[in-house]
């Protein structure tokens, strides 16, 4: 009696997720009024969490994307 509560049929096909994400992350990146640190963190959270929620392999960030923000900005630069 004990199972899941609701069960999702999601296509074979998910790679049209991957491109509502790089639709929504070239939307985000061409906004004047959101900071570099907020469209940074969207993309890491739409290229990392959004996959892992349907079960699919992750998108790949950039070594710049996916450095720890400490690396990113230094103290003195």
């Amino acid at each position: 009696m004990y199972g899941p509560h609701c069960l999702y049929k999601y296509p074979e096909d998910m790679s049209v997720l991957y491109d509502v994400n790089d639709l929504v992350i070239h939307y985000v990146k061409r906004q004047v009024n959101i900071q570099k640190e907020e469209k940074r963190n969207t993309k890491r959270y739409l290229k990392r969490f959004i996959p892992e929620m349907f079960n699919v392999p992750q998108q790949e960030l950039s070594d710049e994307e996916d450095a720890p923000e400490d690396q990113q900005n230094p103290p003195g630069a």
